[in-house]
């Protein structure tokens, strides 16, 4: 069992180092300097887009009132319904 403590922590470790070696080849000093623009992600063999992109800001309180709905997202808000799943 002490063993598979020691790869666990080993591992873990790794994965850390692997992190911050990605954080300064990005220019960053801290995970919180991370934004959405800087995380990519492949959504098919030939396409590419920002987190940003794919997933864009939302205001405070956006979604609590129908009016300030990203239109993005319209069809799906009036479709939705608390009743029912």
């Amino acid at each position: 069992m002490k063993d598979k403590a020691r790869r666990v922590a080993e591992y873990h470790g790794a994965t850390i180092d692997a992190f911050l070696e990605l954080l300064a080849g990005a220019g960053l000093k801290s995970a919180s300097e991370i934004d959405a623009h800087q995380v990519l992600r492949r959504i098919d063999p030939f396409t590419i887009k920002h987190f940003d992109e794919i997933y864009p800001e939302l205001s405070d309180g956006a979604l609590l009132d129908e009016a300030t709905v990203p239109d993005a997202w319209r069809s799906d808000w009036s479709a939705a319904s608390a009743e029912s799943w």
